[in-house]
C-alpha cells in the first residue's frame, strides 16, 4: 500500500509536534504500510537489539565474484537504463557530505532481472550462511553521486538477515570504502570492483559509507533475504 500525502502530511505533523518515531512507525506498520517506504519517507529506522539476532557466519561478511554470465548481462541492462534513472531521496540516510541533499539515483530493474539476481545468489548464500533463505527484495541499481554519504546503519531483521551488494560500476579519483563491522565489533574497510559481490549479515552488522564518494557515480545492486521457516 502507498503512502498518499494525506498520510505524509499525518508523518510530518506527528513529527513535528515531537511525537515519538517509534510510534507513529508503529502505526504505519499496523496500517499495512512497507517498511522500506516508511522508514524513506521519516528517515528513520526502529531500533533493533541485535542480541536477539543471531550469528550465521564466523565473520559477519565476504567478498566473492559474481557470475560472469549474471554481470555482463546486468552490464548491459545498466549502460543501456543508467541514464533513465530517478532521483532517490532517503531522508537522512543517504545524502551529500556538505548539505542534506538527495545524492543517489535508481534504475529500475526488470522483474525477470531480478528474480535471476535472487536465484543466482540464494544457493551460495545459503551455503555461505548455512541456512536455508526466502528472498525478499532485490532494489533497482542505486547510482551515488559525488560527495554522496551513506549513513552507518543497520537493515530490517524481519526482511534483510542475509543480503548481498553487487558493485556494478564505478567512476572514482579514489576507493570508496564500506565500513562495515564484524561480530567483534571491529570496523573494516571493504572495496568492490565491477563485477564483485559482499555477502554480509545486514541486520546484525553496521556498515554504511560515511566517507564522502571522490569521483562521479558509484553503481551498486542490493539483494536481500530472510531466514526460511519450514
Amino acid at each position: 500500500m502507498t503512502i498518499n500525502k494525506e498520510w505524509i502530511d499525518w508523518i510530518n505533523l506527528n513529527i513535528s509536534r515531537g511525537c515519538d518515531k517509534e510510534g507513529i512507525y508503529k502505526i504505519l506498520i499496523d496500517e499495512g504500510f512497507d517498511p522500506s517506504d516508511i522508514e524513506k519517507q521519516m528517515g528513520y529506522q526502529p531500533k533493533v537489539d541485535i542480541e536477539d539476532i543471531p550469528i550465521y557466519t564466523s565473520v559477519g561478511f565476504k567478498k566473492e565474484k559474481l557470475n560472469a554470465r549474471l554481470f555482463a548481462k546486468i552490464k548491459v541492462f545498466y549502460e543501456e537504463n543508467k541514464n533513465n534513472s530517478e532521483v532517490e531521496i532517503v531522508k537522512g540516510f543517504i545524502h551529500t557530505s556538505k548539505d542534506n541533499q538527495p545524492a543517489s539515483r535508481l534504475v529500475n530493474l526488470t522483474e525477470n532481472l531480478r528474480k535471476e539476481i535472487h536465484m543466482s545468489l540464494k544457493p551460495e548464500l545459503e551455503k555461505w550462511a548455512n541456512t536455508q533463505l526466502e528472498s525478499t527484495a532485490v532494489y533497482g541499481i542505486r547510482i551515488y553521486g559525488k560527495d554522496a554519504v551513506l549513513e552507518e546503519h543497520r537493515d530490517r531483521e524481519q526482511t534483510h538477515i542475509v543480503s548481498a551488494i553487487i558493485n556494478v560500476d564505478q567512476e572514482v579519483d579514489s576507493d570508496w570504502p564500506l565500513v562495515i563491522d564484524d561480530h567483534h565489533c571491529r570496523k573494516h574497510h571493504m572495496l568492490l570492483s565491477p563485477g564483485e559481490v559482499l555477502f554480509y549479515e545486514g541486520a546484525r552488522l553496521k556498515h554504511g559509507r560515511p566517507i564522502p564518494l571522490n569521483g562521479q557515480n558509484y553503481a551498486n545492486i542490493f539483494c536481500h533475504f530472510k531466514i526460511s521457516i519450514q
